[in-house]
């Protein structure tokens, strides 16, 4: 039985989307800009609301500031300069940072671009780092971070109810079932004597037997 629930546990733990367990998809690397040029920077898979992202740049030009954006990638695909999902930076600063926490499931963009005028006759090299991580300040239950799948949640109670639930209350029917007595016993007819010398039935009444005359003996107690 033991063995049965070992395969169990395996089974379950197989069915779990390990792309749910990726902690940390970090990305680093330096742009030279100019007015009108734009860089995604997205996650390779949907991820949701027990996610972050933590981003920042730096740019070398300080006449020339850098806008930042978030958006999901159906955003991403319709986007021209202009109106952003998420804006987290307005172009102000030629270096900025921060953390951005992500609102529902979807595969996520983190943007940069330049508007500035003065990037028509000059360049800025922007050096830009964002990482897609759980959020670990999530509030715990139980003990748990929400930021654990609940994928892994579900299986942990199932294990649980076919490991340790269920056959004890197995235990406790059978236990219920051995203390249950018959409905019926059967009943010794003490009014029936048997002849000591042909075996033969006589009531207990006679004082002969009833076959071969010879007298009967009983015993009391």
């Amino acid at each position: 039985m033991k063995k049965g629930y070992l395969l169990l546990f395996f089974f379950l733990l197989s069915l779990i989307n390990y792309n749910n367990f990726e902690p940390v998809q970090a990305f680093e690397k330096t742009y030279n800009m100019t007015f009108g040029d734009a860089v995604g920077i997205y996650h390779t898979v949907p991820i949701g609301s027990d996610y972050v992202i933590k981003w920042s740049f730096s740019g070398d030009n300080i006449l020339i500031g850098v806008h930042a954006g978030i958006m999901d990638k159906s955003d991403y695909d319709d986007w021209e300069f202009g109106s952003i999902t998420y804006e987290v930076s307005d172009g102000t600063e030629i270096d900025d940072s921060g953390k951005f926490h992500i609102p529902y499931e979807a595969i996520w963009y983190f943007v940069i671009y330049v508007t500035d005028i003065d990037a028509l006759i000059d360049t800025t090299n922007v050096h830009v780092v964002v990482n897609f991580e759980l959020d670990n300040n999530l509030p715990m239950i139980l003990g748990l971070s929400i930021g654990i799948p609940l994928s892994l949640i579900i299986i942990i109670v199932i294990i649980i109810i076919f490991a340790v639930i269920l056959p004890k209350r197995k235990r406790m029917k059978q236990m219920d079932s051995s203390n249950i007595l018959p409905k019926s016993l059967p009943m010794i007819n003490s009014q029936i004597i048997y002849c000591w010398k042909c075996g033969s039935e006589n009531s207990s009444e006679n004082s002969f037997c009833g076959k071969c005359g010879e007298k009967l003996v009983t015993s009391k107690r």
